[in-house]
């Protein structure tokens, strides 16, 4: 029916002779042929099936209605540029083995549809515990990306990892101010229909708040209002905060809990549901609108790069002038109050080797600078009626989860007084519940310090954010559904696709090995893949090799076409200079952890602040122990060729 084509049936000679005029009311077709069509009267046909055990079935089938494919008008979601290609084995042989076959099938047939295969992969596949994600944009890519993955290297377009058992609760993590960039909605609210959606649905609840159109600031148009006013800037991250949420549950990826940072848990308690989108803007509006009269008053903020004692224990320097305004992990703390007590703080705290650096806001948030619109802002939120919701509000104003009947209108302004307790928070939820979270925001601003409160807790929860400054589109947001997924998480790969329309294709089957169970001879003896992803690192220049060869996959996003060998003649150049923010440093961490096997801090390209120091820490961590005693012998593991030819070609 799809492709309009009558098939012939089989072994018919001739008709049941009990059955009178067959031929002028019935014709069986003895060879393929097209199917006609005739307007307003769709194709039809009945499918019957016949049980031995006596059991039937049957089936009409009905024409699909022909959709209108044209190109989206200016303005319009479009597909995005990237898909992702879905592999998974039971062992990182058959996963090499898998992509060699997939490599082969895609090589030898150009007229494959990328999102045919990746469809395919995805909905026609059972997922298993090694997996690999493919994200890239062209054939020669995928190519590439397919053969690097069959010889076991790494490649800058393909996520790996592996399920290692059930994932904890889902946390979204919304930030506060300070993650915004210009243009930073502009490419997703094309490529995403349900990104679009919320953006839309957000203007809409702040159109009685604001005189200034949301979807003209997200997409840069001109003229616009400034991202740098914070009565504009902190709506605008409130509805792409809720918008992403939105894109992230339709990929699949639901939360459980949500935690927000500063103004970031208005945006929580709205994708909660604990409250209206309608309440929602009307407060992050208003609120915004009243730090204004704070602007300009002589108040501001800085960043401390130390742990929390140490920053009190010298904050009683200044009383009544400096107080901590967030601790947002174990060496991450921001204080606020008078601008020249926070220069004299940084001075201070320079002559101690503890790096500070000035936030960029002229006003002093979580601190006594916000009593003087206490009585302004409980005029303005009065109303608020909160809802009970499924969701877990773990508020970080109070440290603990909180029902959702307190965020009225009196918590708002608790929330932009009180101290920001996010650390605390995030530290409970690893320890108590593991988790997976999801920093859900245009840039990733809290993952370094959720990645330090993991390292000092020993753990490994995964974490993510969503888009980055460098890279707004789509497949940014598909990266991080990725590295959830070769995590164990559970997501909707099949929505990716649905706007594409594709349709089903034949794959190369699963790549099976076999283990022999019986009795090896003496002389006949093998070895065993272990199935590591661990490179073999023998050297320190083979140390420094690797972490060239992953810098460069971090800045690919950046540098297009930038290799391990380019940045190998630059390797005593420092990564800020190569171009690294702290959730570059992250992300490097984190392919270095999976291709070395060895577990590395979050802050690890900070302390060791060039490819070439840090591949010589990396050296010393895995430095081959030499031993004189011989390798025991393995009993030899190899594929059962004739079994799984069978099997592969539908006999068994």
């Amino acid at each position: 029916m799809d492709r309009a084509h009558l098939v012939p049936s089989l072994n018919f000679r001739s008709p049941n002779p009990a059955i009178p005029d067959f031929r002028e009311d019935f014709e069986v077709i003895g060879t393929a042929r097209p199917w006609p069509s005739a307007p307003g009267r769709p194709r039809r046909a009945g499918v019957s099936a016949f049980g031995m055990g006596g059991t039937n079935a049957h089936v009409i089938l009905e024409e699909a209605p022909e959709g209108r494919m044209e190109p989206p008008a200016a303005g319009e979601s479009s597909a995005p540029a990237v898909l992702p290609w879905v592999l998974s084995a039971r062992s990182e042989p058959a996963l090499r083995e898998q992509a060699a076959r997939l490599r082969d099938r895609v090589a030898a047939d150009a007229s494959l549809s990328a999102a045919d295969v990746g469809y395919s992969l995805v909905s026609t596949r059972s997922s298993f515990e090694h997996r690999a994600v493919l994200l890239s944009g062209d054939r020669a890519e995928r190519l590439a990306g397919l053969g690097a993955l069959a010889a076991g290297e790494d490649a800058a377009r393909v996520i790996r990892g592996a399920a290692e058992g059930p994932v904890g609760p889902v946390v979204f993590v919304f930030p506060g101010q300070g993650s915004q960039w210009a243009g930073m909605g502009r490419q997703l609210y094309a490529e995403s229909e349900v990104f679009a959606r919320g953006v839309d649905e957000c203007a809409l609840a702040l159109a009685p708040w604001v005189d200034w159109s949301l979807v003209d600031v997200l997409t840069g148009a001109e003229p616009a209002v400034s991202l740098d006013r914070v009565d504009v800037v902190q709506p605008v991250l409130f509805a792409v905060m809720v918008s992403l949420a939105r894109v992230w549950s339709s990929l699949g990826v639901v939360p459980e809990a949500v935690v927000g940072h500063s103004q970031g848990e208005i945006a929580a308690a709205c994708v909660s549901g604990a409250l209206s989108i309608e309440d929602a803007a009307r407060i992050v509006a208003l609120r915004s609108r009243a730090l204004t009269e704070l602007a300009g008053l002589g108040g501001g903020m800085s960043a401390v790069s130390a742990p929390p004692v140490w920053v009190q224990d010298r904050l009683g320097q200044w009383p009544g002038r400096l107080s901590a305004a967030a601790v947002n992990g174990p060496a991450s703390v921001v204080i606020s109050g008078d601008g020249e007590a926070l220069d004299q703080f940084a001075a201070m705290a320079a002559g101690e080797g503890v790096r500070v650096r000035r936030v960029k806001v002229d006003y002093a948030s979580h601190s006594r600078h916000v009593e003087r619109i206490r009585e302004r802002l409980l005029v303005d939120l009065a109303g608020v009626s909160p809802r009970e919701t499924a969701v877990e509000f773990h508020s970080t104003v109070t440290g603990e989860v909180l029902d959702p009947q307190r965020l009225d209108g009196s918590y708002w302004y608790e929330n932009l007084r009180s101290m920001v307790r996010f650390g605390e928070v995030v530290e409970r939820l690893m320890r108590e519940h593991g988790g997976v979270f999801v920093e859900v925001g245009p840039h990733p601003v809290l993952e370094v310090a959720m990645e330090e409160t993991a390292d000092a807790l020993a753990a490994s929860p995964p974490v993510v954010g969503t888009l980055h400054k460098d890279d707004g589109s789509a497949g940014k947001v598909l990266a991080s559904l990725a590295e959830l997924h070769v995590r164990g998480v559970p997501v909707n790969w099949e929505a990716v696709f649905a706007v594409h329309r594709p349709r089903r294709i034949d794959l190369p089957t699963y790549a099976f090995e076999r283990q022999r169970y019986w009795l090896t001879a003496p002389d006949d003896t093998g070895t065993t893949d272990t199935g590591s992803t661990a490179h073999a690192i023998g050297s320190e220049s083979s140390a420094l090799k690797l972490v060239c060869a992953e810098t460069a996959a971090v800045l690919s996003a950046k540098h297009a076409g930038l290799t391990g060998a380019d940045l190998a003649t630059r390797s005593t150049e420092t990564f800020k200079d190569l171009g690294f923010d702290s959730s570059m440093a992250v992300r490097l961490r984190n392919r270095l952890t999976t291709a070395a096997g060895v577990r590395l801090p979050a802050t690890v390209a900070f302390t060791y602040p060039t490819p070439q120091t840090l591949g010589r820490h990396l050296f010393s961590l895995i430095e081959p122990e030499v031993s004189d005693a011989p390798d025991p012998e393995r009993p030899e593991s190899r594929s059962d060729d004739e079994l799984y030819e069978l099997i592969d070609r539908g006999y068994v």
